[in-house]
């Protein structure tokens, strides 16, 4: 774990800046070849972090708790950004269907790992 923290940090770190980007935070012109390559760069990145996420494999119990700490905010995280959009969203008076699929997945697919989790260990 500790081999692919530097890593898994820098992977991480780039595709929050290519999303930062794609959001287009200073109203920048971007064409819309170049939107469709930061999409790829996020994607790939975001490929890449998933798979650093899958090969780690803790090697006692003090990092199996530091990943289930990190994996649990991460999800707390997202539930939250997401509701407060989706809340947002609705004070405005429009609706983005996509966050409301999005945290409806997160939810289900926190649902199922439990699942899997209990009947597979």
């Amino acid at each position: 774990m500790k081999n692919n923290f530097t890593g898994e940090s820098m992977l991480a770190a780039a595709t929050i800046v290519a999303l930062t980007l794609l959001i287009n935070p200073g109203n920048w012109f971007m064409s819309d070849m170049l939107v469709m390559s930061l999409t790829c760069i996020a994607a790939i990145l975001l490929l890449l972090f998933v798979s650093f996420i899958f090969r780690e494999q803790a090697h006692d119990e003090r990092e199996e708790l530091h990943r289930y700490i990190a994996a649990r905010l991460g999800y707390l995280g997202g539930v939250t950004v997401l509701m407060a959009m989706i809340v947002g969203h609705e004070f405005s008076h429009t609706r983005n269907d996509a966050l409301i699929y999005a945290l409806g997945a997160m939810l289900f697919m926190k649902v199922v790992g439990l699942i899997y989790a209990k009947k597979r260990y």
